[in-house]
């Protein structure tokens, strides 16, 4: 972090993750939720018109249930120790 930025964070007293990898989508939770959520507007068919998108997304996002997004946020940590004891390197399982 940019010395400048280390210092605003400190006097806001915003909590920072150190050491976090450059590019770590797979980290995210919303990249997980983004990808569940393409998956079901995927599975409804194609949408003609940009109503009709509108409406498969809000219905994909619907169905879409609380707790599976939930457990993507709860997985989180247990990601993230898992690519710092890899340091940063994919493990293929």
């Amino acid at each position: 972090i940019a010395k400048n930025v280390k210092q605003y964070c400190e006097r806001s007293k915003i909590n920072v993750v150190e050491d976090w990898p450059a590019y770590s989508p797979d980290l995210n939770p919303i990249e997980s939720v983004w990808a569940l959520l393409q998956y079901n507007v995927s599975l409804m068919g194609g949408a003609t018109t940009r109503d009709e998108l509108i409406n498969v997304t809000r219905q994909a996002w619907n169905d879409i249930p609380l707790e599976k997004i939930n457990r993507f946020v709860m997985r989180f940590e247990a990601k993230l120790r898992e690519v710092r004891n890899t340091h940063g390197k994919q493990v293929v399982k």
